[in-house]
């Protein structure tokens, strides 16, 4: 259940711009402009727009749809992680957080 994340998508999608993009779907989302979790083609090309802005770095519509679809499986898998193994998230920190059975067994399994 791994996320692979390629050099691509690294070089595309450093931490800055990916939070970047984040922001401006969370904003968007407040708007209203997410009606039945999807956004309609004039509320990607806004998004395009305010990205390109403030990264000024130019990026396609499909783009921005792909990463968002990326963001969504990430924040599934990583949920699911939290709620049935034991791990948790501290939001000061911005780190997980798991007594050292957990990471223990966790590893067992990814390291086999």
């Amino acid at each position: 259940m791994a996320t692979n994340v390629n050099i691509n998508e690294t070089k595309l999608w450093p931490d800055f711009v990916t939070k970047v993009f984040i922001d401006i779907m969370v904003d968007e989302v407040t708007k209203g402009n997410m009606p039945n979790g999807v956004f309609h083609n004039r509320t990607w090309s806004s998004m395009m727009y305010k990205l390109s802005t403030i990264t000024k770095q130019l990026y396609q519509a499909d783009q921005l749809k792909a990463k968002m679809h990326r963001l969504r499986a990430m924040y599934r898998e990583f949920y699911s992680l939290k709620q049935n193994t034991g791990f948790g998230w501290n939001a000061e920190t911005n780190t997980v957080t798991a007594s050292e059975e957990v990471w223990k067994n966790y590893l067992k399994v990814w390291l086999n």
